[in-house]
């Protein structure tokens, strides 16, 4: 389900009530001269996918509850009264600072004001050989200490969302048995030296992740040497150039995130060689060409985006025939010819707008039984339409002015 009321002159403030409607994934109210505090109860809303309050007259806090939310991909609260520290959480923390502009009460991540909280430290010392959990610094120090270099032993080093500045330590290249590095979402003061970056992940064998900070230039072709390497997230990190072709090495990565970068070139052949991919997203970057092809590829695929590219050719033989896919998000790109018959019957969300797709559409999409977001418009379908409303959300299906509610 989904509601769309914005962009009218309603009185008062959020219903409380509207928290009972479990089935709702989408929610925008916004431009609606609302008043008052967010409701909690927006929290119960366990399948809501985007919520949009933006240019209301909402004030007081964010509720904490939000940032539990399992599936929210959009947050819209800009140009109202808010005020207080953002929430954070695993989706809240993928949110840009475009998603709360206009709040000058707002604080914390991502926004640039502070909210002067001191954190206290987690208990535990961590010895020399890096047998104990946590590392007693504290949250007051600003520079990472040169003694994470004493810490041989070890493995899992997170450092996301720490607000560190300064140049990390050459030390860090000695904790040479690291085999996951999360340095996400860390400040753009901080820098890192290649060879203690290089010293850090050439052990890698579970995550790399990188996103939102700014370390690198372009994708280094050494990043192929990383063969044991599952999870990799480069996302919004400023990456630019070509996609390196090394990165056909990675046989056991099992999640891949080049998402809103400046890369750009073709998709390299060998990305065929990850068979074991089960998330795939190179979304907004300025990659070219056709994407590679062959039937046989990816047959565990369950999520594909590749939106907002300047990709074209047809779409892919294996799209129709990768079983476990089950959201396809190939919008805002050049791709032409007609769209085929799916043999996934796992598929619940297709977005293929904004592109140049032309003929009819297969009878047999409207089968998918589990399919609940279509989205096609901006092409040059053609034919007749025959389909039921069973269990399709028509959101924007054939022109941008169109919204179905299922």
């Amino acid at each position: 389900m989904i509601i769309d009321l914005s962009n009218n002159q309603f009185e008062g403030g959020i219903p409380k009530v509207i928290g009972k409607l479990n089935l709702l994934k989408g929610l925008n109210l916004s431009h609606t001269n609302l008043n008052g505090d967010i409701p909690t109860s927006l929290g119960n809303l366990t399948s809501l996918e985007w919520l949009d309050l933006s240019s209301n007259r909402l004030s007081g806090t964010i509720p904490n509850r939000l940032a539990d939310l399992p599936f929210p991909s959009s947050l819209n609260v800009s140009e109202n009264q808010l005020h207080g520290q953002i929430p954070q959480g695993k989706q809240f923390n993928t949110f840009g600072n475009d998603s709360y502009e206009g709040n000058k009460g707002l604080c914390g991540f991502p926004v640039s004001k502070g909210c002067n909280i001191i954190e206290p430290a987690p208990p535990n010392v961590l010895e020399k050989d890096g047998s104990k959990s946590n590392i007693a610094f504290g949250w007051k120090v600003s520079k990472i200490p040169s003694e994470f270099g004493r810490f041989t032993g070890l493995l899992y080093l997170n450092l996301s969302h720490t607000g560190f500045v300064g140049v990390v330590p050459s030390q860090v290249s000695h904790l040479s048995k690291l085999v996951s590095l999360d340095l996400s979402w860390i400040d753009e003061q901080l820098t890192i030296d290649k060879y203690a970056l290089e010293g850090l992940v050439h052990n890698l064998t579970e995550d790399l992740i990188i996103s939102d900070a700014y370390f690198f230039g372009g994708l280094p072709e050494s990043i192929g040497n990383l063969v044991s390497l599952k999870f990799l997230d480069l996302s919004h990190s400023n990456l630019s150039g070509p996609i390196p072709r090394s990165l056909g090495n990675l046989l056991q990565l099992t999640h891949l995130n080049l998402g809103w970068n400046k890369l750009s070139g073709q998709i390299p052949l060998s990305i065929l060689n990850l068979t074991q991919l089960e998330y795939l997203k190179i979304a907004g970057n300025s990659l070219e060409g056709s994407i590679p092809d062959e039937v046989t590829t990816f047959l565990y695929l369950i999520s594909l985006d590749l939106t907002n590219n300047l990709l074209n050719g047809t779409l892919p033989s294996w799209l129709y025939f990768a079983l476990s896919l089950k959201t396809i998000y190939l919008s805002q790109n050049q791709f032409s010819g007609n769209i085929k018959e799916f043999q996934s019957k796992s598929l619940e969300y297709l977005y293929l707008k904004n592109n140049k797709l032309q003929g009819p559409l297969p009878s047999s999409i409207f089968q998918l039984l589990n399919l609940t977001k279509l989205i096609l418009s901006s092409n040059n379908l053609t034919g007749v339409i025959e389909f039921s409303l069973n269990n399709i959300c028509f959101q924007d299906f054939v022109s941008k002015s169109l919204l179905m509610w299922a």
